[in-house]
């Protein structure tokens, strides 16, 4: 027992149930379950090494006892790291990552099933994190269901399959682009995420009727955003028509949502009639730079304060300006994603007493990134590459700042080249292409730093500042 070991819960006995699970349940995944938990000590732990080796030994089968062990999981992952926008993930993007990196190193082309898109659905029994939005039981029901592939469908789809009991009831299935509140609490294991999607972006999906719907049905994309009292509201694009086995491409810009996180995004059916259909969705996806500002939403709320990754010592972020402090070595409050490429990030801000700070761009979590800092203890402004944990200084200028003082910093990134900007007056243009693309941060290092809002456009819409 843990009484014999220092500690909390030493990895000595809980190794020894792990063992004990594996040997008495004989590989079948239910009778292990039982007893892994049932033994105590750190059940979470102990349970989900155990389902991996498990799922390791025996492959999907494993799962596929009397209980339903996938469905309510519905192939959901989040990794809290320091790239806050690789979090909200998925089971099959997840394991598409780990064939990539293998294929990569054996000079294979990757996978990328359906031109790459972000939901493809094409292993047997992936959801890739949808669900199908509760109904009222006088209004129908609604279910989802990977398949194998028909019509023009590829090797596989996700079926929405929906029984109406009056007109125009939506049916609406989606997956999270960032955590609901309850799961973003500190308990000791604190969340750390970013949205993956965000407005100015594109969304689009392919959906397919079926042959044996008889009537049509309207589709539209749509997402649910944070707003007052972390509620979620709807937002709702285009319509468009399927009629029969007919396939259609939904295209929706997304608009601004007033600052606030959005938290879910997925598929909206309207049947013409009440009635039962199927309608497949074959892929969904997004690109695009974003286009927003992150400031304190105007209807209160205040989950958009989590959507920041921060990996500094101290971030008063309820208000702007907001305050970061860094006590040792350099910290960033870090939010986007790896799809963001070819766009201008700009803030206001003052420097207090600070042996750094200043404005990333492209940024790969915390050893990749580029950054505009201001250097008060050597009157210097440099725009430095941070690779692998190895800084270079791309460019550097020696300037006078003062304290307190507030200063516009902003870096534009196209292509390969970079260019930084100390208000509006640009400063340095470099050409590097170590980092093609990656999310924004701010920084603070050995000191105290103030920010206003943050502003991300794509650099098509931005004037090149002379």
């Amino acid at each position: 027992g843990y009484g014999n070991f220092p500690g909390g819960c030493h990895m000595v006995p809980n190794h020894c149930l792990i063992i004990v699970a594996l040997l008495w349940g004989e590989g079948d995944f239910d009778k292990s379950m039982t007893i892994v938990n049932t033994c105590g000590y750190d059940t979470d732990c102990n349970s989900g090494n155990v389902g991996c080796l498990l799922g390791i030994r025996n492959g999907l089968a494993a799962f596929a006892g009397k209980h339903d062990w996938r469905g309510p999981v519905a192939d959901r992952m989040v990794l809290p790291t320091a790239d806050g926008g690789r979090c909200i993930t998925n089971a099959l993007t997840e394991a598409g990552h780990l064939v990539n990196a293998g294929r990569a190193l054996a000079g294979l082309e990757p996978w990328k099933p359906k031109h790459g898109a972000r939901f493809h659905f094409s292993l047997p029994g992936s959801v890739q994190g949808f669900k199908a939005h509760p109904m009222p039981q006088e209004a129908g029901e609604a279910r989802i269901e990977n398949v194998a592939g028909g019509k023009d469908r590829g090797e596989r789809s996700l079926a929405i399959t929906y029984t109406t009991k009056t007109n125009q009831q939506p049916i609406r299935v989606g997956t999270a682009t960032f955590f609901q509140s309850k799961d973003s609490k500190d308990n000791g294991y604190a969340m750390k995420a970013s949205p993956t999607l965000y407005p100015g972006q594109t969304i689009r999906a392919r959906l397919l009727g079926d042959a044996d719907n008889a009537q049509p049905v309207t589709a539209r994309l749509f997402v649910r955003h944070f707003t007052t009292d972390n509620a979620l509201a709807i937002l709702q694009g285009p319509t468009t028509k399927i009629t029969g086995e007919n396939a259609v491409e939904l295209q929706w810009k997304l608009p601004g949502v007033g600052g606030q996180p959005i938290a879910e995004v997925g598929v909206e059916l309207l049947p013409d009639q009440a009635g039962k259909g199927v309608v497949h969705l074959d892929w969904l996806d997004w690109n695009g730079e974003p286009d927003v500002v992150f400031e304190p939403p105007a209807d209160g709320g205040d989950m958009w304060k989590q959507a920041w990754t921060d990996a500094t010592d101290a971030n008063r972020k309820d208000r702007l300006p907001r305050t970061v402090v860094q006590n040792l070595g350099r910290g960033l409050v870090i939010q986007g994603t790896h799809e963001w490429r070819d766009y201008e990030v700009s803030v206001s801000m003052k420097v207090h007493m600070a042996q750094a700070t200043g404005l990333a761009a492209r940024v790969q979590g915390m050893m990749r990134y580029y950054a505009l800092l201001i250097r008060p203890d050597t009157s210097s402004l440099s725009l430095v590459k941070m690779f692998n944990g190895v800084e270079t200084e791309l460019a550097s200028q020696t300037c006078d700042f003062a304290i307190e003082r507030p200063y516009t910093l902003a870096l534009r990134c196209e292509g390969s080249t970079i260019t930084a900007s100390l208000d509006r007056q640009r400063l340095f243009e470099v050409v590097d292409d170590a980092l093609s693309c990656g999310a924004v941060a701010m920084i603070a290092q050995e000191g105290h730093a103030s920010f206003q809002a943050v502003t991300v456009r794509p650099a098509a819409s931005t004037p090149d500042t002379k």
